[in-house]
């Protein structure tokens, strides 16, 4: 006889914190050359059985060529699969 132990409907959720940084060049000779991006955040992610998840991430910019240092998103997915 094998036992198992039951699943739960909904998973507790993960806490992440994350930072995240990004370099580019840009050819075009009026624009500024290099270009770079960083943030840090935390998010969640919880899953209902097999078939349906959530994820959302708060991020604030800590150095931003194209945005203002301190500003800050929210993103969010829901997914289902079947």
């Amino acid at each position: 006889m094998r036992f198992q132990r039951p699943q739960r409907a909904v998973t507790p959720g993960q806490a992440v914190v994350f930072y995240d940084g990004a370099q580019g060049k840009d050819n075009v000779p009026q624009r500024n050359a290099r270009n770079g991006l960083a943030g840090a955040g935390i998010g969640v992610r919880i899953s209902q059985g097999r078939s349906l998840s959530l994820r959302a991430d708060w991020a604030v910019v800590m150095n931003g060529a194209n945005r203002p240092t301190g500003s800050n998103r929210l993103h969010f997915a829901v997914a289902y699969s079947f």
